[in-house]
């Protein structure tokens, strides 16, 4: 669309426990976090059986405030916490930018879940 900026966004990478064993049926969720409640998400991308995920969005469909994008990985809720990362715009390079179109970039994110305690 004419004046709407656009960005090809893809974040990969590993999900796995402490024991450092894939974790598969991960949920990758793009977060929108106001005052620390979060208010709205969006399932991006779901771990395969090795772990292994993929995203790849237009980055301004993904809600980013202040420059930067939450992710959330939830796995099986009743033994593993949360984990949430920041991905900042101004720490990423982006490739063949022109105009409305802001290029396209690649990070990877390997994440480890951390046991809830006393399980």
């Amino acid at each position: 669309m004419y004046g709407t900026p656009s960005a090809d966004f893809e974040m990969v990478g590993k999900v796995t426990n402490e024991k450092t064993e894939p974790l598969s049926e991960v949920e990758v969720i793009a977060a929108d976090v106001e005052h620390d409640a979060l208010i709205c998400e969006k399932v991006v991308s779901i771990t395969n059986k090795t772990g292994n995920y993929r995203v790849s969005e237009d980055l301004y469909d993904l809600w980013g405030k202040n420059g930067g994008y939450l992710f959330r990985f939830v796995g099986d809720t009743n033994l593993y916490e949360p984990f949430d990362t920041i991905i900042l715009e101004k720490k990423l390079h982006f490739e063949d930018e022109d105009r409305w179109y802001k290029g396209r970039t690649s990070v990877t994110v390997n994440v480890t879940l951390k046991s809830k305690q006393g399980e």
